[in-house]
């Protein structure tokens, strides 16, 4: 499973203004540290691991870390952007929930930010793609916001917006509705690339 990695300087950060705590755990293949984030320490925070014999460290997000609120507006004040699902997020994206290119092909089409549709996407994305898939999530939040800009500079985005509606996510969903998720993956995939060639 592939995890999103920090920087030390981050967890030091958020240590200094008293948001972790760390302990030590044993691991045979390197030494392990587990942060805490105090009063939310149901699961870790962050996980570093110096591996004893080769010169190599690693400061990592688990996926099933949430951050409280305070924590987030940290690290936004301090660094530009959260955490959400185990993966670094922009201020807009732990705002709108995550699903970058369906957000603004559903808004196009009149759709509210708690509707039926997106809420499937939601849910396929946080019980599916993040324990099955986790690095199509890094690349997906890498190109999502580069492509729905694109998008929205386009005199033709309603257009546009409305073909990947009827082209992919409609089909898309059905398929999760129908608990088909590797093929709704696929589907996703498939639709992110065409676009990508198109604009």
């Amino acid at each position: 499973m592939s995890l999103t990695t920090v920087d030390f300087s981050v967890i030091k950060y958020l240590e200094d203004q008293g948001f972790l705590r760390c302990y030590e755990e044993e691991d045979p293949e390197a030494d392990k540290v587990i942060w805490l984030e105090i009063g939310n320490e149901s699961t870790p925070a962050f996980v570093t691991r110096v591996y004893k014999f080769k010169n190599y460290s690693s400061h990592t997000i688990p996926t099933s870390y949430k951050p409280s609120k305070k924590l987030n507006e940290a690290l936004i004040n301090r660094f530009g952007w959260g955490i959400k699902n185990g993966h670094k997020v922009s201020p807009d994206e732990l705002k709108s929930g995550g699903c970058y290119i369906t957000t603004a092909t559903l808004t196009a089409l009149n759709k509210n930010d708690n509707c039926y549709e997106l809420n499937k996407f939601r849910e396929f994305r946080d019980s599916y793609l993040i324990t099955k898939e986790p690095h199509l999530i890094d690349e997906y939040y890498r190109l999502a916001p580069k492509i729905v800009n694109k998008i929205n500079s386009l005199n033709d985005k309603e257009t546009v917006y409305n073909s990947i509606w009827s082209d992919y996510l409609s089909d898309c969903l059905s398929l999760i509705e129908s608990n088909r998720y590797k093929e709704a993956t696929n589907l996703y995939i498939k639709m992110v690339n065409n676009i990508k060639e198109k604009i």
